[in-house]
């Protein structure tokens, strides 16, 4: 139990110490890794367009790259407080994490023996919440070391330092000086650095420049390397990432043979099952930070075909283990069997995500500045592009849209929601709750009942508010689904609702709000970091303002089943879709920012438009699996699959719906046999030939013909219809003629 309460404790702490850090910058801004909204792939992006700004100017940037040997342990505990008093770190905290440190012991157990208990003067413990953010404020000072126009970057232990020069030598006698410096911190803080993880990069696309030239200090030289490892990410001199492409493609080749193992063609994991490793382990590790290494549209350079090339390779060997087909099967048959869109789409989406998160980056966030930059140089000749300038270029409807701005906090963890909250565990209680307030406060005068409702409808999102107590309406029109989502709907009826309180002359004392999404209530007692915070953030406000003007209010927030008949929600449902069809808005129009969420669903949409595009335009491949999916009663994908609980059926289904399967037909297209014809002598053995002709079979025949009827006994019928699909896979068993051997 003490164990318990003290990890409680200590997660109470770190998001303490994370509010205060982030609400106060108290730590250097160039310090990512264990903060929110701060992340790897923005820190190698800050690197990524440093070195693309040096070349613009026909400079050199190099860059050294260190890292901490046992860094959690070598923590000096009187120093880690100095370092977080000099920081402004609140003397209550900082006297909490003295007595958290203090009296720490250590017990080392092999086998059935314990060791006595070791005092462990330094240190802060592996695993706890409170340890990544404590060892920034331990080394956030080495950070300070470059200056001026010179870069640092840290990531927990792993630092960096970049600086831009015309010649090689001259870069690496600046980057000399820095080390110097951070010998000298080091010796301060009792830190140990890995010296022979040492690497030196001096990056340059001009082949006349040298890059040879080493950092010597007393006890080390530097030899420079033509890459390192960065994060996760191999960054080579010329930033074309050869070495970090042959990497991934090793990696997820590994992977997806490590699927063929665990999903044979008679036995194995489900469809589903398969297909989602495929998406949360080889496709995650593959395409991890992409925005750094992977250029959508960018055909100048080689590199981006290239990737999408090799990574479609990969793909390949994974979609056969989850299909169970045949090597000779097309691409892109597999794509449309198992719906996973091919990489170059899949890419360029992750990218445009990671784009549109950017755009929600606070304006004290280094990636802002590049950002911005990026953008007001869009439409100015230049060589060398960066990453982000190619996305501002390439996408700009998306990088110039006007995107919410999402903050790591709006309010501190210790806040209490000045609201009481209602949610029944079912509709029905839900509803005999809604009934028993009204009924006991309906003829209260002090009383107010507001209905709230989001509605998206044709394309379009709109909110409504509806008081029965005063007889008002108010809409909003919020805009399209791709700059706005049911969700924001929601959220914006419940600041109408507050917004009528305000208006109303009554001075109220019990307000009780009656919203239909439990998500948006949940949003609203308790504020994350989350699509739609501007919304919640005024909603509160709101709340907290009239609670200022009239301290006897209270507000309740009611959860209802939508679409029970309860008439004042019917009435702001009416309302809602009544704003969102005919775009109008009681009042003042809002301020129009797109959300974060509604960027992403619109990059859903065009990604799944681009491949349906691309599907329909390509006439070479997968022609007789384009024609039975065309049909009326023709299906493909993941749900198709996802219904065969059965390895052996599942692949016989791909098979057959592919065309490439062991029948005679297939067997002498690719030279394996001499006669294409059936055993029975009447024609070519096809799959067409095989379901509804072939005399061999007649009695199974029979049987299917009971079950599917006159009209089923169609090839799409037989492969496309969900509901005859059963039964065609019990004939291709009784048959025997598709076992496996």
């Amino acid at each position: 139990m003490e164990n318990t309460i003290g990890k409680i404790l200590e997660s109470v702490m770190a998001d303490t110490l994370s509010y205060l850090t982030e609400k106060y910058e108290l730590l250097p801004a160039q310090h990512y890794g264990g903060r929110p909204g701060r992340t790897a792939e923005d820190a190698m992006m800050i690197l990524s367009e440093n070195i693309h700004e040096a070349w613009k100017i026909g400079e050199i940037y190099s860059a050294v790259f260190m890292d901490v040997a046992g860094a959690f342990n070598n923590v000096h505990h009187e120093r880690l407080i100095h370092n977080m008093r000099k920081r402004r770190m609140p003397t209550i905290v900082t006297n909490w994490m003295e007595s958290f440190l203090e009296g720490r012991t250590t017990q080392l157990r092999f086998n059935d023996t314990t060791s006595v208990s070791i005092p462990t003067a330094a240190g802060i413990p592996q695993g706890s919440p409170l340890s990544p953010t404590l060892y920034m404020y331990y080394n956030g000072d080495i950070l300070t070391i470059p200056r001026g126009q010179d870069l640092s970057l840290g990531f927990i232990d792993d630092i960096m330092f970049g600086v831009c020069g015309l010649t090689d030598t001259g870069n690496a006698e600046r980057l000399g000086n820095m080390l110097k410096e951070a010998e000298e911190w080091r010796n301060k803080h009792g830190v140990q650095f890995e010296k022979s993880k040492y690497v030196l990069v001096h990056f340059t696309r001009n082949k006349r420049r040298g890059t040879q030239a080493p950092i010597t200090m007393p006890d080390i030289t530097i030899q420079p390397s033509s890459e390192a490892r960065y994060l996760g990410v191999i960054f080579d001199q010329d930033l074309k990432f050869k070495s970090h492409l042959q990497y991934v493609v090793k990696k997820g080749t590994k992977f997806a043979m490590a699927m063929s193992n665990v999903a044979k063609a008679t036995w194995g994991a489900q469809f589903k099952h398969i297909r989602q490793l495929f998406i949360t382990v080889v496709a995650t590790r593959t395409d991890y930070a992409a925005s750094i290494w992977h250029r959508p549209k960018d055909y100048r350079r080689s590199q981006t075909t290239t990737q999408t090339t090799k990574l479609a390779g990969v793909q390949r060997l994974a979609m056969k283990a989850i299909l169970g087909c045949f090597k000779t099967t097309s691409t892109r048959a597999m794509e449309i069997e198992t719906e996973l869109q091919p990489p170059h789409i899949r890419l360029e989406t992750k990218v445009l995500r990671t784009m549109t998160r950017i755009q929600t980056l606070p304006q004290a966030h280094p990636l802002t500045g590049w950002f911005t930059k990026a953008i007001n140089n869009r439409m100015k000749p230049t060589t060398f592009l960066s990453n982000l300038e190619n996305l501002t270029i390439q996408y700009t409807n998306y990088a110039t849209a006007n995107v919410e701005k999402i903050y790591p906090f709006i309010r501190p963890p210790w806040w209490i929601p000045p609201i009481q909250v209602r949610i029944e565990p079912t509709k029905e209680k839900a509803k005999d709750l809604h009934d028993s307030i009204i009924a006991t406060h309906t003829n209260e005068t002090q009383s107010m009942h507001i209905y709230t409702d989001g509605s998206g409808i044709n394309g379009h999102v709109g909110a409504a508010a509806y008081s029965p107590t005063t007889s008002d309406t108010q809409q909003q029109y919020l805009g399209p689904e791709t700059t706005h989502n049911v969700f924001a709907g929601e959220l914006t009826a419940i600041k109408l609702a507050t917004d009528m309180v305000g208006r109303n002359k009554e001075r109220y004392t019990y307000i009780v709000i009656y919203i239909d999404s439990q998500a948006a209530i949940k949003a609203v007692i308790k504020p994350g970091k989350q699509s739609g915070q501007r919304i919640i953030c005024e909603i509160l406000d709101s709340i907290e303002n009239l609670q200022l003007q009239n301290p006897d209010i209270t507000f309740l927030l009611v959860w209802i089943p939508g679409h029970e008949d309860i008439l004042g929600n019917e009435t702001a449902d009416v309302a809602a879709k009544e704003a969102a069809e005919k775009q109008q808005t009681t009042g003042e129009p809002p301020r129009r920012t797109t959300l974060k969420s509604g960027q992403n669903t619109a990059l859903y949409k065009e990604s799944k438009a681009k491949w349906m595009h691309e599907r329909q335009t390509d006439k070479r491949n997968a022609k007789y699996l384009q024609s039975l999916i065309s049909r009326p009663c023709g299906e493909a994908g993941a749900k198709l699959y996802a219904k065969l609980t059965s390895r052996r059926k599942l692949t016989w289904l791909s098979r057959l719906r592919t065309w490439h399967t062991g029948l005679n037909n297939y067997l002498h297209q690719f030279g394996h046999i001499d006669d294409p014809n059936c055993s029975c002598g009447n024609g070519e053995e096809t799959v067409k030939y095989y379901l509804l002709i072939c005399p061999n079979y007649e009695r199974e025949r029979d049987k299917l013909r009971k079950e599917t009827g006159i009209q089923g006994m169609r090839i799409e019928s037989l492969l496309g219809d969900p509901n005859i699909i059963p039964s065609t896979l019990d004939y291709v068993g009784e048959t025997g003629r598709l076992n496996f051997k």
